[in-house]
């Protein structure tokens, strides 16, 4: 029963914030942020590097470790991380050696976690004057916020200034609003050093670990999470509250609406046309969230999740094309019989097909709502995936009945115009 409560919360909560990524984790379930902080001293260069994951990569990769069983695979995966940062002076590599590692898991979305992994490393070197190049090539196909700061200490100086200097997320401790749709995807940083006069201290990199976070409102959902056993009359109002929030979705931009207008008006559709047009994508929304959901959970270390979503973008938009030019080819075939009869009229024929309409609602309905992906991997992690997908096809049905309603309010205005 506690699982059910957990669950029904979680499928109304959830899919709430789905047309509202930018809660939790500002970049989205899927991003994994990275944060280089560089202190060049006269003897050493000392890294400050911070991965912080998402809900998502954080249950692909870390969903069987915890407590101590966490700490250990984060030191082994520690030595790995350091050897995807590669550091150069003067085309000569320096080691950098792990000095510290440290693990904070914090709730997520849905139930599930998010992880924030600090790491400290440390180059010995001698100063001197030299051209220090810095890269990050750990997950470099997962999307995040990735930035780089530099700093140095007396008697250190940059010669030719220092593009490097601002720390604009405080150490991924909070995010600049105005970036949030442009964030930074700084992985590589060349800057040249030498020792000169004495400057002003700067910031040391254990002033900038403990760096306060930005204020956060406290957790409604973990706050509904410790309540007492849910009745099932909540689980069906969340089903429905699902339901709603799917229709609201569908009101943001997206989703084949002005397509599915047009193509039923231009065809002179019905509304039974509509009604199998909004099933289409109903069926189409939940089998994709569940494709989805395999990717993540079995075929994480060859395919990225979030790098699925402009190729499924990109075969909507190739569906769409196809309709287009199977019309044009139908509507080209009656012109020509209409010269080849030596008759002629201006009325357009009837030219809905089952090819097409099962092509419109792919396309509408192929894109699933990463939140709905949360949704069903706290499912499975609860082990309910049936309740899991009782909300997940709650949210499909409200996305769906909208596009229903816009179809059948087209059709009904086209014939009153």
């Amino acid at each position: 029963m506690e699982t059910l409560r957990r669950l029904s919360i979680v499928g109304f909560l959830v899919l709430w914030v789905c047309p509202l990524m930018a809660n939790a984790h500002p970049m989205g379930n899927f991003s994994i942020n990275h944060y280089s902080k560089l202190l060049v001293s006269g003897n050493d260069i000392r890294v400050e590097y911070i991965l912080d994951f998402a809900e998502i990569p954080t249950f692909q990769m870390f969903r069987n470790e915890r407590g101590d069983a966490l700490q250990t695979r984060v030191r082994d995966l520690s030595s790995d991380w350091a050897k995807g940062l590669l550091l150069i002076a003067d085309s000569q590599p320096l080691n950098l050696d792990v000095v510290d590692s440290r693990v904070e898991v914090q709730p997520g979305l849905g139930g599930l976690s998010t992880m924030r992994v600090r790491l400290q490393l440390r180059a010995s070197w001698a100063a001197r004057n030299a051209r220090l190049h810095f890269s990050d090539r750990n997950f470099p196909a997962r999307i995040g916020w990735k930035e780089i700061v530099v700093e140095a200490v007396p008697p250190i100086d940059f010669p030719d200034g220092n593009p490097f200097f601002e720390d604009r997320s405080a150490g991924l401790s909070r995010y600049p609003v105005d970036l949030l749709s442009s964030a930074p995807n700084v992985t590589e940083a060349a800057i040249r050093i030498a020792p000169v006069g004495s400057l002003a201290p700067s910031t040391s990199l254990t002033e900038s670990s403990q760096s306060p976070k930005a204020a956060t409102s406290p957790d409604r959902l973990a706050q509904i999470l410790g309540e007492d056993d849910l009745p099932l009359r909540l689980v069906l109002a969340g089903a429905l509250v699902a339901f709603a929030l799917g229709a609201l979705h569908a009101l943001s931009p997206g989703h084949g609406k002005t397509v599915v207008a047009s193509f039923l008006v231009g065809a002179r559709g019905t509304p039974r046309h509509a009604v199998f047009l909004g099933a289409v994508v109903t069926f189409t929304h939940t089998i994709g969230v569940f494709l989805l959901g395999l990717v993540v959970l079995f075929l994480s270390n060859t395919i990225v999740p979030e790098r699925i979503y402009p190729w499924i973008g990109f075969i909507s938009g190739l569906t769409i094309l196809g309709v287009g030019l199977n019309l044009f080819r139908q509507r080209l075939g009656h012109l020509s019989h209409e010269h080849g009869t030596h008759g002629h009229t201006h009325e357009i024929p009837p030219e809905i097909t089952l090819r097409n309409l099962l092509a419109l609602g792919f396309s509408g309905g192929i894109v699933p709502c990463p939140s709905a992906l949360v949704v069903l991997l706290s499912a499975i992690a609860l082990h309910r995936v049936g309740t899991g997908l009782l909300f997940i096809l709650a949210f499909s049905l409200g996305l769906a009945s909208v596009l229903v309603a816009i179809g059948i309010l087209v059709v009904r205005a086209s014939r009153l115009l």
